[in-house]
C-alpha cells in the first residue's frame, strides 16, 4: 500500500510541475506592423510600388510616380519611364524589406528610407497630390 502510495503521490507531483510548462509568463510578443498596400499613405505607396516591381507589372508601378513640381506623370512620360521600371525591378530582385523609416519634409511631403535585405538602402520622396500619395523622387545605388 505505501508503495501504492508513494506511486500516485509521484504522480500527482509530476502531473503538477507539467502543468506549470502549459502556463507561459513571458511576456507576450507584439504582432508584426499590418501592410497597408495604398496610396493613403505615403509608406503604403512606397510599398504598393515594390508590389507592382515584385509582380512584373512595370505600368502599375509608373502609375504611382508624379513630377517632383506635385503633378501627375502625362501618358507619354509614364510610357519613357517603363524601361527603367523593369531595370529597377532587376535590381530589387524580389528581396525582402527589412526597415522602413518615414521622415517628415512638410505636411505635403514625407521622405521614405527602405532597407532591402538589411544592406541596400532607398530612398523615395512622396507627395500628397489631390489626398492621395505619389512617388516624386527615388534613389537607389
Amino acid at each position: 500500500m505505501t508503495n501504492h502510495k508513494l506511486i500516485v503521490n509521484l504522480f500527482v507531483l509530476c502531473l503538477v510541475l507539467n502543468s506549470c510548462a502549459i502556463i507561459d509568463i513571458s511576456e507576450k510578443k507584439q504582432a508584426p506592423p499590418t501592410i497597408h498596400y495604398t496610396q493613403e499613405s505615403p509608406v503604403g505607396v512606397v510599398h504598393l510600388f515594390m508590389l507592382e516591381l515584385d509582380s512584373n507589372n512595370a505600368k502599375g508601378a509608373v502609375v504611382l510616380l508624379a513630377n517632383p513640381n506635385g503633378e501627375v506623370l502625362s501618358a507619354e512620360r509614364k510610357i519613357e519611364l517603363y524601361p527603367e521600371m523593369q531595370r529597377l525591378k532587376r535590381i530589387l530582385k524580389f528581396e525582402p524589406i527589412t526597415l522602413v523609416k518615414s521622415d517628415t519634409i512638410n505636411t505635403e511631403r514625407i521622405s521614405v528610407l527602405m532597407e532591402i535585405d538589411y544592406y541596400k538602402n532607398y530612398k523615395f520622396t512622396t507627395q500628397k497630390i489631390n489626398n492621395m500619395w505619389y512617388i516624386t523622387e527615388y534613389s537607389m545605388p
